[in-house]
């Protein structure tokens, strides 16, 4: 249901997600963390995030994004990895066309995803890449550090809004 629903339409592979997401919470911040490479080149100075922020709005990294995308090698290895996000915007697109045009799909669906998405994506991974253990654990983590003195070393942000302008630099 995740595949078709989630991963599927965004192009994402849901199984490969799971393996390094995992991996990413087993080894966060070490340099077996699959992620590390994400992590690295926060903070920026702001001018660079400002930039890189209108980029997404105005598709840029959106078309970056394709524009270097490779097909794998084989047809199927290429249908394995193009098949279901194929099908999804096939029943997208019909839904969509169903409602009352095939503009829908393009409103509804390719321009948020080319723009607003990214920055939505964009802001999500600064804020996890910035935080070194899971959510769920947080409030717990939280007692156990001010507990033991150690408050002034903790990184804590109280919004979205904080957390990117500490990544402004």
């Amino acid at each position: 249901m995740g595949t078709w629903l989630c991963a599927a339409p965004l192009g994402a592979d849901l199984r490969q997600y799971r393996r390094c997401h995992h991996l990413h919470h087993r080894h966060t911040q070490p340099p077996e963390d699959p992620d590390l490479m994400l992590s690295a080149r926060w903070p920026l100075a702001r001018p660079r995030l400002a930039l890189a922020l209108l980029g997404d709005l105005g598709g840029f990294t959106a078309l970056t994004r394709i524009a270097s995308w490779r097909r794998p090698d084989g047809l199927a290895v290429t249908w394995r990895r193009l098949g279901a996000p194929l099908v999804a915007h096939a029943v997208l697109f019909g839904i969509c066309a169903a409602m009352g045009g095939w503009m829908l799909y393009l409103v509804l669906w390719v321009l948020p995803r080319a723009t607003w998405h990214q920055v939505v994506t964009r802001i999500r991974d600064i804020a996890e890449l910035i935080v070194f253990v899971p959510c769920w654990k947080l409030p717990r983590v939280h007692a156990l550090l001010l507990a033991r003195d150690l408050g002034g070393r903790m990184e804590r942000a109280s919004s979205y809004a904080e957390v990117l302008a500490r990544a402004g630099g």
